[in-house]
């Protein structure tokens, strides 16, 4: 049965230079990294500063940073954290 919420769901094209930036914020993904839960979807959503109900297309082809198999919408990852350096 379809999710009634689905259709209040807005689809959203990912421009390249945004994807280019959410990939810059992934170390790793299913197919590489153990550590890879949580959805590159959310990255975007970050990456757009668009929370709330969306569905992503992207653009143009993300590729993973340490494997480079190709990283979809849904395709697990691994963020990267923020260090801080103090000097």
């Amino acid at each position: 049965m379809l999710d009634p919420d689905f259709l209040l769901c807005e689809l959203l094209t990912v421009p390249s230079d945004v994807a280019i930036r959410a990939a810059a914020e992934i170390s790793g993904c299913e197919a590489c990294s153990a550590d890879a839960e949580l959805p590159f979807d959310w990255v975007l959503a970050d990456a757009m500063g668009r929370p709330g109900m969306f569905e992503f297309i992207l653009a143009a082809p993300v590729r993973c940073p340490l494997c480079h198999r190709p990283v979809t919408e849904k395709t697990l990852v691994d963020r990267v954290v923020g260090i801080e350096v103090s000097v």
